[in-house]
């Protein structure tokens, strides 16, 4: 009896361990956002300027979706006309300006980020990524737009 109890512990842990939930780490960003377009997405966006002169705003999303024991460190350097982000739409963000040209969000999991971006006159930005406590960033990804 003994010598039969071992084996099947034995392979009851294998099992066991085997179907343990793999952790999810991957961070999603969609293409699409509650306020249109998603800066983030990992393709190439076409962002819709607003004229600084008028009241009609073209609005964007940014927006990531970060799984539970995930976070990600997002800064945007610009240089050109400005962007702004609209605080009262942000969802999941910590938001600081590390100088006049570069801001810095910072976002942990589980959550779903978003906010409303616009865009004015002309310029281009640097968006780096850095996701679970990345030293360098992930990925760096450069938008522009034009009015």
């Amino acid at each position: 009896m003994k010598k039969l109890l071992f084996p099947v512990l034995i392979v009851s842990l294998s099992i066991a361990i085997s179907c343990e939930k793999e952790e999810n780490t991957d961070i999603v960003y969609p293409g699409e956002g509650a306020y249109g377009v998603n800066i983030l997405s990992k393709d190439s966006v076409e962002i819709e300027a607003t004229n600084p002169n008028s009241m009609i705003y073209h609005y964007h999303s940014m927006r990531a979706e970060l799984p539970e024991n995930t976070s990600l460190k997002i800064i945007i350097s610009k240089s050109g006309d400005s962007w702004s982000v609209e605080l009262s739409s942000m969802i999941g963000w910590s938001k600081s300006n590390i100088s006049t040209n570069k801001t810095q969000l910072l976002a942990y999991g589980p959550v779903v980020c978003e906010a409303q971006v616009v865009f004015y006159g002309s310029g281009n930005a640097d968006i780096e990524f850095y996701e679970n406590d990345s030293e360098e960033p992930d990925r760096v990804k450069t938008i522009s737009w034009e009015y």
